[in-house]
């Protein structure tokens, strides 16, 4: 997960944060770890997505995937989508080494801004490759850029992204995050070119929806792909007015689909579903 805080976060050492200091940066920047079986739910769905839908059979393994993860993290989504890309171009009759170096490597990418979060991900991709007989060259880089995603370095403008997932934070009101975002964003408050109209539009300023917008965005630059985010807001996100801006952003293509979690997975009341979290007026995926 990503931290949108000020600068002075990203300058302190590369160190794991303290107990006090972890949950004040997730209660002040809607930081959520992702369990283990959602990441594995959403990195199938996408693979399946891409086989059914998309016309590629090896779904994850296709060559001509570009995945990118905008809030990274420790980056558990990238680990899930290689093992999973791994074991379809096993069952292929491929050798592991000849689809990390064509492509796990060059073709999946992440973004995280938390320099801890950054060098913990970079430690379990090198991990991740030592367990798969791939020793990584110590001057090589690895998937994984240190910026704000929604500042995007021109490295992350300009990757080819036709898969985007991961588990954005979730903050209802969000800081200002530069022009580039806001205005990308702006498409959200207009219908047809008109004014939303709407008097309470408070959640298009969630964090989730501007990582919604910017992964929209790299799918309308490919032409055709997957945006497979973990969001919460079931009533606020995305039916109703912000709904309505969202699918106009999108100038008269197809409009977005959401899947909520499987059944049992959200009860009413915010009891706690069964990875032990309370969401908030439940996830949508």
């Amino acid at each position: 997960m990503n931290d949108r805080g000020g600068g002075d976060l990203v300058r302190r050492p590369l160190s794991r944060p303290g107990p006090g200091r972890a949950a004040a940066l997730r209660r002040r920047h809607g930081l959520y770890a992702t369990p283990p079986p959602l990441v594995g739910y959403l990195v199938r769905s996408v693979h399946r997505l891409l086989q059914a839908k998309l016309g590629r059979p090896a779904g994850l393994a296709d060559p001509e995937v570009r995945l990118l993860d905008l809030a990274a993290g420790s980056m558990p989504f990238l680990r899930a989508a290689w093992r999973l890309a791994l074991e379809a171009h096993w069952h292929q009759g491929g050798e592991p080494a000849e689809i990390i170096r064509d492509h796990l490597l060059p073709h999946f990418q992440s973004v995280e801004l938390l320099p801890e979060a950054h060098a913990r991900g970079q430690a379990a991709l090198r991990r991740f490759l030592r367990a798969h007989a791939h020793t990584p060259d110590p001057a090589a880089p690895l998937p994984g850029v240190l910026a704000d995603a929604l500042a995007p370095a021109q490295e992350i403008l300009d990757f080819p992204a036709n898969v985007v997932l991961g588990n954005p934070p979730w903050r209802g009101r969000s800081e200002v995050r530069g022009e580039w975002i806001t205005g990308l964003l702006a498409r959200y408050f207009e219908v047809d070119g008109k004014p939303l109209g709407e008097r309470n539009s408070k959640w298009l300023g969630d964090d989730a929806v501007r990582f919604l917008r910017l992964a929209q965005w790299k799918i309308d630059q490919a032409g055709q792909g997957i945006a497979a985010l973990v969001l919460p807001h079931t009533g606020r996100l995305l039916p109703g007015a912000p709904a309505r801006g969202g699918h106009g952003a999108h100038g008269g293509g197809r409009q977005p689909r959401s899947r909520r979690l499987p059944p049992g997975a959200r009860r009413r009341g915010g009891s706690r579903d069964p990875f032990g979290h309370r969401p908030q007026g439940g996830l949508r995926l």
